[in-house]
């Protein structure tokens, strides 16, 4: 069972929580469009995910070679946490300010994004 303070050391960071934000809002995302938006590497991305599924907050499901988040059904542990997250995301102007330009990569599939990524990375070194 996961404890008080894995759970909320998981909460404990600026992009994890725009992971969350981001989940409340779209319900299920692919973790290429996570990483996109959080303009981050893609081994940076992961580490957060990885760690808020090890807090029992999200889960994934794999579709072929696409990786897709969403918030996990909360339990009795995490309910009142996920709760009072959703409060002070719905409070934060930056953080909302931030969810709008997440429409600019819900917009795009997957599969566009990866192709950009790649195209990106190619061009870095």
């Amino acid at each position: 069972m996961i404890t008080a303070d894995e759970m909320c050391k998981a909460l404990a960071d600026r992009n994890r929580i725009r992971i969350i934000a981001a989940l409340f809002t779209h319900k299920e995302l692919c973790a290429c469009q996570i990483n996109e938006w959080l303009a981050v590497s893609g081994a940076t991305a992961s580490k957060h995910l990885s760690i808020l599924m090890r807090a029992e907050l999200i889960i994934n499901r794999k579709d072929g070679r696409w990786v897709f988040y969403k918030i996990q059904k909360p339990n009795p542990n995490t309910r009142k946490l996920l709760s009072w997250a959703k409060h002070q995301i719905d409070l934060d102007v930056n953080l909302q300010n931030e969810l709008k330009d997440l429409n600019n990569v819900t917009n795009c599939s997957p599969n566009t994004i990866r192709e950009r990524q790649r195209k990106e990375a190619a061009l870095c070194c």
